[in-house]
């Protein structure tokens, strides 16, 4: 099953528009390429070549209204016609780890954001009656610290 996400540059299918990916692609690209590359989308998404073109009208003609369209599809319900399942577990957990930075944004950290949240974790697997595990089973966690030493990305 493919979590539905809501953006301009991915269909409710699950398919990616991400130039690396298709005519852009070189045998010496790497998989940390295609990570930065689908950070970078899901950062500066791009309105101009969409898959989803409710989602590219709505960022190119109101961002503000977009982004409430974000938050509410990452919680679960509909937007628009489509059902956006709950992928935003936590809003208040996610906003003890928020800071200001100099431009008065609110930036979280990923590694941060997983660290001693074992017991939101465990409410996950339990109310999506997924395969118990514990989260440090998940992944390598500490990776993202060496891959990538300043990843941090927007709340607001």
């Amino acid at each position: 099953m493919v979590t539905q996400v809501y953006h301009p540059n991915i269909d409710l299918e699950g398919n990616v528009f991400l130039n690396i990916l298709r005519e852009d692609w070189k045998p010496v690209l790497n998989i940390s390429t295609i990570i930065y590359g689908l950070y970078h989308l899901f950062m500066e998404p791009n309105h101009e070549d969409p898959l989803n073109p409710d989602a590219a009208a709505m960022l190119r003609d109101n961002q503000k209204v977009f982004e409430s369209n974000v938050r509410r599809a990452m919680v679960g319900g509909y937007e628009g016609q489509s059902f956006f399942p709950r992928c935003l577990y936590s809003l208040k957990a996610a906003s003890s780890l928020m800071h200001i930075t100099d431009e008065g944004k609110e930036q979280v950290h990923m590694v941060e954001m997983i660290k001693d949240k074992g017991p939101m974790w465990d409410e996950i697997v339990r109310d999506n009656k997924l395969v118990p595990t514990k989260m440090e089973e998940v992944g390598g966690w500490w990776f993202a610290n060496i891959a990538f030493p300043s990843l941090s990305f927007s709340i607001n």
